[in-house]
């Protein structure tokens, strides 16, 4: 595995390395609804497929070892090449001339900042063993890309990115970078600083995670044993969290409150869904994977670590396992890791026949799944044609309904099938859809377009209860109280109307947005001119 200089020949399969990391790093693509996400695990499952049916069809003519990842040299460079890339592409959003995604200023061809450093800095690692390589070429583009990368994951504001770097550097990235112990401590001593920077400029963000970990924590008390199950989290915390700030009227955690889908702790995610035992599982993993190191530690073994830990580091914080990313880096390091642990040799040893039925098995299986995600791939592109199309008519509705039968268990595509019934005053049939979504989602926005059925249908005590839920999951917010002051003023309940526009007037903002302004502005109306009365 040593990076010497004539390790560096054109090796068959450094296109397809380079193809699957650019795959699941750079590609995006509109014609899909999750444009950021879906191409990426597109290519994931693309690149599976490809690499199982070569080890199936190859096992089945003559069994050997199994070839899954290239060449750690032709990987390197492959890291580094897209690296590079990548890191040039977010400084140039940062600077504007090229856009970025929502509010970010930095988020490659991600969603958000946090796949971007994600990315980055599980890549970082092998950066860095580019930069002892003997070939100068590899040795100098390393140092170029490192300092580039280096400065976009800073730019990038995620912490948990910033937090991981550290700890590359600190277990032993810093070895890779220079002799002198002076250089090495002063640039880990710089980025504590900056991080503790960016940490007092976020409190509020890091307050909001501790709310966040509060609910988490009571929904992993009442299932810690088997979890709630697969969309468990999605299905119940917003719920938890109204009841929570029911039970703690604590006035920063209110308005801290936000519209949650993740739990930014991937442990405490798979803990809620699944139970304790796949987490005990993967504190295994982990002691396996450490027990490998230090049973034959070199600079590859090292480089694969720093990656895994980086990657753990981050999970703590938020979502890597959400970018396929992360799940072939993880791969690719355990592999180097795991490579020549007994077990491994063990699996090698199969008798040639046990090895060509597995291999056969495997093979079917994966020509069955091929088909289903392929099929699953089509109703994503249709799905994708009628959201783009922007339009809500008798076409958009026949369409959503073909696809219903294959999509009524995703709760993105029940929500934007009840909102376009909604629009086309279809409320009865909106309400069912919308209801059968509740039921996977407690979400903020589907209690109001809930509410807002109901009051279609004059069901006034529905409506009332679902924008009351709303306020609850997020006290912060304006739109469900002025959402329940117009429902009790069309009910001639001027009263409670003027109540809630009181409130409404008094109550502090947290955003401020041209929608806000125009709440309290006709709230202020409202309440003068019936107090003028």
């Amino acid at each position: 595995m040593n990076l010497t200089a004539g390790t560096f020949k054109k090796y068959a399969d450094f296109p397809v390395c380079l193809i699957i990391i650019l795959g699941l790093t750079c590609i995006s693509s509109s014609l899909f609804v999750e444009y950021t996400l879906a191409p990426k695990w597109i290519c994931l499952f693309a690149w599976i497929l490809f690499v199982v049916l070569l080890n199936c069809v190859q096992t089945l003519v003559s069994p050997g070892r199994l070839r899954i990842f290239g060449n750690m040299a032709t990987m390197i460079v492959a890291f580094v090449a897209v690296a590079g890339f990548m890191s040039v592409y977010g400084l140039l959003q940062n600077k504007g001339l090229i856009p970025s995604v929502g509010r970010f200023r930095i988020t490659g061809s991600f969603d958000n900042p946090a796949g971007f450093a994600s990315a980055l800095v599980f890549m970082m690692p092998f950066i860095l063993y580019g930069m002892i390589a003997a070939n100068k070429i590899l040795r100098g583009a390393s140092q170029i890309v490192f300092f580039v990368m280096f400065l976009a994951i800073a730019l990038s504001g995620s912490r948990a990115g910033m937090l991981s770097v550290l700890i590359i550097l600190i277990f032993g990235g810093h070895k890779f970078i220079t002799k002198r112990s002076v250089a090495k401590w002063g640039l880990i001593i710089a980025w504590v600083l900056l991080l503790a920077a960016y940490m007092y400029t976020k409190m509020d963000s890091a307050s909001g995670r501790l709310l966040i970990w509060n609910v988490t924590f009571d929904m992993i008390r009442d299932n810690w044993l088997w979890g709630m199950g697969r969309g468990g989290f999605a299905a119940e915390y917003m719920n938890c969290q109204a009841a929570f700030l029911a039970d703690n009227p604590n006035e920063k955690w209110m308005m801290l409150a936000d519209n949650i889908q993740h739990p930014f702790n991937e442990l405490l995610y798979l803990w809620v869904s699944f139970g304790i035992f796949p987490v005990l599982a993967l504190c295994v993993l982990g002691v396996c994977v450490l027990k490998r190191y230090f049973a034959d530690r070199c600079p590859e073994k090292l480089v694969a670590l720093l990656s895994f830990l980086s990657v753990v580091v981050f999970a703590m914080f938020s979502y890597p396992f959400k970018y396929p990313f992360t799940w072939f880096v993880v791969a690719y390091s355990i592999a180097i890791l795991l490579h020549d642990a007994p077990f491994v040799q063990r699996l090698s040893e199969l008798n040639a026949h046990v090895k060509r039925m597995v291999a056969l098995i495997i093979f079917a299986v994966t020509i069955w799944f091929s088909y289903e995600y392929n099929s699953r791939i089509r109703s994503e592109l249709q799905w994708a044609e009628i959201v783009a199309s922007r339009q809500y008519g008798e076409e958009q509705l026949q369409q959503y309904e073909a696809l219903y039968a294959k999509k009524n268990t995703d709760r993105f595509f029940l929500y934007n099938y009840a909102y376009a019934l909604y629009h086309t005053e279809n409320y009865e049939k909106a309400r069912d859809v919308a209801e059968k979504c509740e039921v996977l989602w407690a979400d903020y926005d589907l209690q109001l377009l809930l509410g807002l059925i109901a009051e279609k249908q004059n069901d006034f005590g529905r409506a009332m209860e679902c924008f009351d839920m709303a306020s609850a999951m997020c006290p912060n917010r304006f739109r469900p109280l002025h959402l329940k002051m117009n429902l009790c003023e069309t009910l001639g309940d001027i009263e409670n109307a003027m109540k809630i526009a009181e409130e409404i007037m008094c109550k502090k903002i947290k955003v401020p947005s041209v929608e806000v302004s125009q709440i309290v502005n006709h709230a202020t109306g409202f309440y003068e001119q019936n107090h003028a009365e």
